[in-house]
């Protein structure tokens, strides 16, 4: 599993400090990938070429006095590729000068960077210079102030190009490393599937995890014995046994995405997927997935003759004869899906008012909507959710019309109040900007009587004073009504967009889960076929009624 590690900002003596910037930075950007050694060989948390960037671009920065008052702050990705930027740190670091708060960025050399002709090119002539960035790459004597206005040369455009070339050279020879050691059966991969772990003297090695092994031969007896994967995954639910996602965070396993708050629960997916598992049987399968593109991260299936298939790699948890004969028993089970029953996920507004799941449709002559977590734990409340759609689909219909009448009744009365609103708003912005002239006019004539010596100049320097004091705050009295106003235009055109756009749904004569889409985001239901609308742009919404309210207040 590749790392990286979290910037930091010290000083160019090398200490470290807390991140409170100064004017400038210099963004140390340093990257090892896989393809640039076998980082699976390193025992230590950096590789030594790691800290070999680290010391060139430390020593690079410390023997020059332009950046003593420089802060620097480091991103460093290990383990991911040159040849695409969907990269952490460097995506970070990218953040951070989009938003002007770096100012130059050194590598050691270009090929840190990226290793794609065409990206680093747009990077150096394009982007970089757009958002003013100062770019320095050591080792190829590169320092993009010396060439502003112009592309860098034609010597760096080469040695882009031959980094692209040697990145794609390199990939291929890894390709093939992985697939040698793939034939010899190791296991190449981060953390081991449902059932097993890495072997703490030999990570390529997998070994059984005793406190999972029971679960994993009882989901396969119960398959061979003609249990259904939905009564499999509600009986392990019922039993209190962890899925395998929060099996893994009670071992403190992170995920690269975020997992839903909601407790995960065992699933017909999650069960059929280690019913098909062959490297239960102590068989290593590999290759079954493969990039399509090198360097790209665009994966393709495999054929099954191209997978990577080696005997006795590991201690089996099952045998051949229950594997073949619980996948017999599922393959029977497996019945044509019936259209009426699915959706697309985009057509699907409604979700669970009790656990935020998105809801299911029934079988049968009467179609009902479910909660699929009430088909594995019995005790949920979601059990009490079993609506007729065409009930429910005919409730949203009449809301969003009710909604539509009560809006357009709002809108017309907000639309009077916000023209009557608009000219005393003019009103009150003309008083102010006749009583700014007048201050003003009064400037020049205390001039005047300073210069014919009507007063003294202590006298002109205090009164002067407290004018511009008073100008000071008139004038910011008039800035705050101008974006009043603009504030007051904007809610006006919101106010107007949410009315057009609800009228468009409330002419509907049938449900159209589309058309419904534009404006409402989801659909709550819940027992006895109550609803609950959430409306995409709720704050214009409730700005309309918010504006009616304080008419009447």
């Amino acid at each position: 599993m590749t790392s990286w590690k979290q910037c930091y900002i010290r000083q160019p003596n090398g200490e470290g400090r807390a991140e409170d910037m100064r004017d400038k930075i210099i963004a140390e950007y340093i990257r090892l990938s896989s393809e640039d050694c076998d980082l699976d060989s390193v025992s230590k948390a950096e590789s030594d070429s790691i800290v070999n960037q680290r010391m060139v671009l430390g020593a690079y920065i410390k023997a020059r006095n332009e950046f003593d008052q420089y802060q620097i702050l480091e991103f460093c990705d290990e383990g991911y590729s040159g040849t695409n930027f969907e990269r952490p740190a460097f995506q970070k670091m990218m953040l951070l000068v989009k938003s002007g708060g770096i100012d130059c960025i050194i590598v050691k050399d270009l090929s840190r960077l990226g290793r794609s002709y065409l990206d680093v090119s747009a990077y150096l002539e394009l982007i970089f210079p757009m958002f003013g960035i100062r770019l320095i790459s050591v080792n190829d004597n590169f320092d993009s102030k010396d060439y502003e206005g112009t592309t860098g040369g034609m010597e760096l455009a080469f040695r882009n190009m031959v980094y692209g070339m040697y990145s794609r050279d390199i990939s291929v020879k890894v390709r093939s490393a992985l697939k040698t050691r793939r034939k010899s059966g190791a296991y190449i991969g981060g953390h081991p599937f449902y059932g097993y772990r890495k072997d703490p003297k030999d990570k390529h090695h997998l070994i059984v995890d005793e406190e999972v092994r029971p679960v994993v031969k009882m989901i396969f007896q119960l398959s061979a014995d003609g249990w259904s994967t939905m009564m499999i995954a509600k009986r392990l639910n019922e039993e209190g046994i962890l899925c395998p996602v929060e099996y893994k965070k009670t071992r403190g396993i992170s995920y690269s995405k975020k997992l839903s708050e909601e407790k995960a629960l065992w699933i017909q997916s999650t069960v059929r997927k280690i019913i098909k598992d062959e490297r239960y049987t102590g068989k290593m399968v590999s290759n079954v997935r493969s990039s399509a593109v090198i360097g790209k991260n665009i994966m393709k299936n495999n054929a099954r003759q191209d997978w990577i298939i080696v005997e006795g790699t590991h201690e089996p948890i099952i045998s051949q004869e229950l594997f073949d004969a619980a996948n017999i028993a599922l393959s029977s089970r497996v019945k044509t899906v019936n259209k009426n029953t699915t959706w697309k996920t985009s057509g699907n507004l409604f979700v669970c008012g009790y656990c935020g799941r998105k809801l299911q449709k029934s079988k049968g002559k009467t179609t009902h909507l479910y909660c699929i977590k009430s088909r594995y734990k019995n005790e949920s409340s979601c059990t009490r959710i079993h609506e007729n759609l065409e009930n429910i689909q005919g409730t949203v219909l009449q809301v969003i019309k009710e909604m539509e009448r009560a809006l357009t009744d709002n809108s017309v009365i907000v639309k009077k109040k916000k023209i009557e609103d608009d000219s005393k708003q003019q009103n009150e912005l003309h008083q102010m900007q006749q009583r700014i002239q007048r201050h003003k006019a009064e400037k020049l004539t205390l001039y005047e009587e300073y210069r014919d010596g009507k007063i003294s100049k202590e006298q002109f320097m205090e009164i002067q004073k407290k004018q511009a004091t008073k100008l000071e705050y008139l004038e910011n009295q008039m800035n705050q009504k101008v974006e009043e106003m603009e504030r007051g235009r904007e809610e006006k055109k919101k106010m107007q967009l949410v009315c057009d756009e609800l009228k468009s749904v409330s002419i509907l004569k049938e449900y159209d889960a589309d058309i419904i889409g534009r404006v409402v985001e989801k659909v709550i239901v819940y027992d006895g076929g109550r609803i609950e609308l959430v409306m995409k742009s709720r704050d214009a919404y409730e700005a309309v009624f918010a504006l009616d309210c304080r008419r009447g207040a």
